[in-house]
């Protein structure tokens, strides 16, 4: 990198990133993952699992992510906001589109990527392969509420606050639900992720309306 400016060095970054890319696409394609942008995909016992590829600009590092989420959630949201709309849409948008659940985090990988192409990829489809059968175990044997709240960034900064109310619809957790929407529309608990629909009224509030009626005493 000494030897190189800044933009030089920049350019050959992104040019490692468009050839991760690409070489990854065909070997996670034969294990059923999609493309998308820098993000690949698959939907697997009803949930949307994805894998984020981040290649540094400025270092000789690539960041992978696994992520999921039910495949209800959303459309839970959807219904919350009356965006018929997004139910049409292809499944990917899940992962990209505006107005979705974010998907939990699961493991993430550091590869200090100084090696050649064909290491990093094999690098990379490994960890996604064997971080992907461990993950799945978890996930069929836990209640996605239950993980959600247990995160970190959901703990200290309720990151994943819509997730876990649209998990706990799923999960006929109405009166928990409608007690933690609540929570977030006083304010009693602050989230970093903040979502309005088109009335200027937050999704905690269409989430109240729209437990009214199914809750129990």
């Amino acid at each position: 990198m000494s030897k190189l400016s800044k933009r030089e060095y920049s350019k050959l970054r992104k040019n490692l990133e468009k050839s991760t890319l690409k070489e990854l696409t065909s070997p996670l394609k034969k294990l059923g993952w999609k493309k998308c942008q820098n993000t690949f995909w698959l939907v697997d016992n009803d949930f949307f699992w994805s894998v984020s590829i981040s290649t540094h600009f400025n270092a000789d590092k690539t960041v992978v992510r696994l992520g999921v989420k039910p495949m209800k959630i959303d459309p839970i949201l959807w219904d919350i906001f009356n965006l018929k709309e997004n139910h049409s849409a292809p499944i990917s948008f899940r992962e990209n589109g505006a107005f979705t659940c974010s998907s939990l985090p699961i493991d993430d990988i550091c590869i200090m990527d100084s090696m050649d192409i064909s290491e990093l990829i094999t690098e990379i489809k490994s960890w996604i392969t064997n971080t992907f059968h461990l993950a799945k175990i978890n996930i069929i044997n836990s209640k996605f509420s239950n993980l959600i709240e247990a995160h970190e960034n959901q703990q200290e900064r309720g990151a994943y606050a819509i997730s876990l109310i649209c998990s706990l619809i799923n999960e006929s957790e109405f009166n928990r639900a409608a007690d933690i929407a609540k929570k977030y529309e006083s304010g009693t608990l602050t989230s970093a992720f903040t979502m309005t629909n088109s009335d200027s009224n937050t999704f905690y509030y269409h989430a109240l309306k729209s437990l009214d009626g199914r809750l129990t005493v």
